[in-house]
């Protein structure tokens, strides 16, 4: 029998982040515009209750007990505790300057971005796929996906440099989903982020604020992961851990400020010259509307009224060759 304390609803995103984005400018209502990219229908919905959330997300069965159990929930409520990542972005939004933060402040970042770009629907389902072409092409068999030195050489560590592009060059994985490797996918996305934290916390922090008129959205998939020889408008999916010099992290904080981890731009500054930040701002709505899985979200009901005209266009990109 299932645990009767466990949660239904779990969220993907993380509910203090998603509270900056909030309708009411106090952040309390719990409230937020929710945007359906394919029909371009706006409702108003409820943070707790109906954004990025799904059911039983994190329930998987204990390998010791047999019984669900909330796998990997204890990590993301670690990451969530009021002391530490809401305390430290709070931080980072009451810095006009250069930002002035902590080792430590700084390490809660990284691993805040690097949690937030593995927990989500969307790249559960990216494992997923990744798996099935693996056992498929017999690079790795279902018997040895609870190994966790041989997941974390080949899939991890990308030992045979599978790219986005072999995976989805494969009819099986576009096709079918493979099942009962719940609790696997999880443990994967864990590893995953805590192989990066540290390779994040190395590029340089800093900040883009979005100038007079203009505001950041935040989707269902909120980390950008951009590689220096990509599309600008489409996201790397499997990192090349070889080559992660290449990636920026980057991850709207709410409405006026976004964080980046890159070594595009000097070390604790703040992009704010109005041409290059509205560039920015509109390249990075760009990626949360052309990269979501299903939902994009904002404090504003007239997201589409205010930038559908500039989104994923030839002249924006143009302005962006300084920067990535």
């Amino acid at each position: 029998m299932a645990n009767s304390n466990i949660n239904r609803k779990d969220h993907f995103i993380s509910q203090f982040l998603l509270k900056k984005f909030s309708i009411d400018s106090d952040r309390k209502s719990g409230l937020i515009f929710c945007y359906n990219s394919k029909t371009k229908n706006c409702r108003e919905k409820s943070i707790s209750k109906h954004i990025a959330n799904g059911d039983e997300f994190y329930l998987g069965k204990n390998k010791l007990t047999k019984k669900p159990d909330k796998l990997v929930d204890e990590v993301y409520k670690e990451i969530e505790k009021p002391n530490h990542s809401p305390l430290v972005i709070k931080k980072v939004l009451e810095q006009n300057g250069s930002l002035s933060l902590s080792f430590k402040e700084e390490s809660i970042l990284a691993t805040l971005i690097a949690h937030q770009y593995t927990r989500t629907k969307k790249y559960r389902m990216l494992i997923n796929k990744f798996l099935t072409y693996l056992i498929l092409n017999k690079f790795i068999s279902k018997d040895e996906l609870g190994d966790k030195s041989k997941i974390n050489k080949v899939i991890v560590e990308n030992e045979f440099n599978i790219s986005s592009n072999d995976i989805e060059k494969c009819l099986v994985t576009n096709t079918s989903i493979l099942r009962g490797i719940k609790s696997h996918e999880m443990f994967i996305a864990i590893q995953i982020a805590e192989n990066i934290v540290q390779k994040i916390y190395k590029k340089n922090l800093h900040t883009i604020i979005a100038p007079k008129d203009h505001y950041f959205i935040i989707s269902d998939h909120p980390v950008h992961v951009i590689g220096q020889e990509e599309n600008l408008l489409n996201e790397n999916k499997i990192l090349n851990l070889r080559n992660f010099d290449q990636y920026s992290f980057i991850m709207p904080i709410s409405p006026k400020k976004a964080i980046v981890f890159g070594d595009n731009y000097k070390q604790y500054g703040q992009i704010t010259d109005p041409k290059w930040a509205t560039a920015l701002t509109i390249w990075i709505n760009s990626l949360s509307v052309n990269n979501h899985d299903s939902e994009f979200y904002s404090h504003k009901k007239t997201f589409y009224e205010d930038y559908e005209k500039y989104l994923i266009t030839p002249r924006i990109l143009e302005s962006y060759n300084n920067y990535v």
